[in-house]
């Protein structure tokens, strides 16, 4: 730096300047009431608590579904299109159910 001195003196002049016409702040009342129009609306949530506790039951139901019917497919040995399509219809219950829920939360993101 060329001059400390000179610049230090420049910033408490500036400074001095400022605060002698600086605008004197408004009542607490006035800032806070236009303060809090100026902040943005409330989000909404994304996912309300009866959705997840939806999506936790239709997961585990179709888990369920899954599991029983694989079981089920294993120790009968034979491969039915009944089966099969109650099987399918486990998943895409789940998949349906996951994306329900991942959807809009990787929206809001």
């Amino acid at each position: 730096m060329k001059n400390d001195k000179t610049i230090q003196d420049t910033d408490r002049r500036i400074a001095s300047i400022l605060r002698s016409e600086a605008p004197v702040p408004p009542s607490k009342d006035w800032f806070t009431r236009k303060t809090l129009n100026r902040l943005p609306d409330r989000q909404p949530r994304t996912v309300s608590l009866s959705e997840v506790v939806a999506f936790f039951i239709v997961l585990a139901v179709s888990v369920s579904v899954v599991i029983w019917k694989t079981k089920e497919m294993l120790s009968s040995g034979d491969l039915t299109a009944y089966n099969t399509a109650i099987l399918l219809s486990g998943l895409v219950m789940a998949i349906c159910a996951t994306l329900y829920i991942s959807v809009p939360l990787l929206k809001k993101y």
